[in-house]
């Protein structure tokens, strides 16, 4: 790394902006925006055990999901004496099993998209307060794609970064945010959260094998079967 560490100020000596080099963040800064997302993760992760997780209803929903689950496969391991019988019983487990599967799925969906929003709120005040800040030279030029995260909101004067030697590979403050989101954040989720049960761990993909979610394509000309084979692929 070009910058080094000295108190609590990473120094980026190898931006030469005549002047024009942006303000640099210093540690305490960094550990700030690693902390408040991880301390926001937990609490989301706390409050969706509170209030979504450790209820009576959402155990009821994993019991009855886990009762229908054992019906399906009593029913699918059972020899039929009368095979049109026997087919419209399977559906009928198999069309409960999805629609309880839906139901516990979309109770996991709720915390995540609260705690989507959270973190694009934290996001927006973070960036306020650190707008324009050098966290630290890379040691490597990046691609243009990635680029645009790590000089984004990097103010290098009137000439712009191409007039500033080195400017390319120094590192703002949505670079930093995106390593905390995919490292503190990865981390206390894994510890805190409520993992789905089996049948229901699918995510978007469960929610839609439900009955209704299947009719509501239905009604847009969509085949569900189709979508969903395509979904596997």
């Amino acid at each position: 790394w070009d910058g080094r560490w000295r108190g609590t100020r990473i120094h980026t000596q190898s931006l030469s902006c005549n002047g024009n080099r942006p303000p640099t963040m210093t540690a305490a800064d960094i550990l700030k925006i690693v902390g408040t997302v991880a301390v926001t993760q937990v609490v989301i992760d706390v409050l969706a055990n509170r209030w979504v997780f450790n209820t009576e209803s959402y155990d009821r929903l994993c019991r009855a999901l886990l009762r229908a689950q054992t019906l399906e496969a009593k029913a699918r391991a059972s020899k039929a004496t009368n095979a049109e019988k026997h087919a419209k019983k399977l559906g009928k487990h198999v069309t409960e099993r999805e629609a309880l599967a839906a139901l516990v799925a979309k109770k996991h969906a709720t915390p995540a998209m609260g705690g989507s929003v959270a973190f694009l709120i934290l996001y927006r005040i973070l960036s306020a307060e650190h707008a324009g800040k050098v966290v630290a030279v890379l040691p490597f030029v990046p691609f243009r794609l990635l680029r645009r995260i790590t000089l984004r909101g990097l103010d290098f004067g009137p000439e712009g970064a191409a007039a500033v030697a080195g400017a390319e590979r120094a590192c703002a403050f949505a670079f930093v945010y995106m390593l905390a989101a995919a490292s503190a954040k990865f981390i206390v989720h894994k510890l805190l959260a409520r993992k789905p049960p089996p049948g229901a761990d699918g995510g978007f993909e469960t929610m839609m094998e439900a009955p209704q979610s299947k009719a509501v394509m239905r009604s847009f000309g969509m085949d569900p079967d189709e979508f969903l084979k395509g979904k596997e692929l």
